[in-house]
């Protein structure tokens, strides 16, 4: 979790029960820079999977 914090960019991460074992917040950025987050964090010993989920805008 502390890899996550430290990325540019990442308002939150915190501890989650479920599938995942965290969840990363990120200021709203390029999906580049999104990608760079997750590749950064999947690379980190003890990371076996990283999912990228992208919240769309509200449609009204």
């Amino acid at each position: 979790m502390d890899i996550a914090k430290r990325e540019p960019g990442v308002k939150n991460a915190f501890p989650v029960h479920g599938r995942w074992d965290i969840v990363v917040e990120t200021e709203e950025l390029p999906l580049t820079d999104i990608a760079d987050i997750g590749m950064h964090i999947y690379k980190a010993e003890g990371v076996e999977i990283v999912e990228t989920l992208i919240e769309y805008p509200e449609m009204t």
